[in-house]
């Protein structure tokens, strides 16, 4: 009998994840995934347009189509299980629970990165390894676009 061993799959864009699944091949038929939807931050300006609960709809929605999509497939992948959750506290904090409920679970970020943007570890004792200042990209555009401006005179 082989033991089970649970993988917890951190997503915020179904290509991006389905690219990591394929890099990550874990090559065992019991395997328990755990698939974490991280919806996108929505700007604190958008409760002029939309309520608590409709914005609270909008991300289940949004969730629901994600996890849909990844969880084919992890189940096209031969999967034991598979459990969807939505991150609604931190990503520490997830990670957390999960160990305390799985034991010893291996955590995979399959999160698109955003430009200019420290992605929120999933670990407390986990440090990002590069950070981005927002201060540097404004310099290196408007450079960007003067060498541009000034090669195309």
């Amino acid at each position: 009998m082989t033991a089970q061993t649970t993988i917890a799959l951190f997503v915020n864009d179904a290509a991006h994840a389905q690219a990591a699944l394929k890099s990550l091949r874990p090559g065992q038929a019991s395997v328990q995934w755990v698939l974490v939807a991280c919806p996108p931050m929505l700007s604190r300006h958008i409760g002029r347009w939309v309520s608590q609960s409709g914005r609270r709809h909008w991300i289940e929605r949004w969730s629901r189509d994600l996890l849909q999509e990844v969880e084919q497939q992890v189940r096209f992948e031969g999967a034991a299980g598979v459990e969807r959750v939505v991150a609604q506290k931190s990503l520490v904090h997830i990670s957390t629970q999960l160990k305390t409920r799985y034991g010893a679970v291996q955590l995979v970020d399959a999160r698109r990165p955003h430009l200019g943007r420290t992605p929120e570890p999933l670990e407390a004792s986990h440090q990002p390894e590069t950070q981005v200042s927002r201060g540097w990209f404004p310099l290196f555009l408007t450079t960007g676009l003067g060498a541009i401006f000034a090669l195309g005179d």
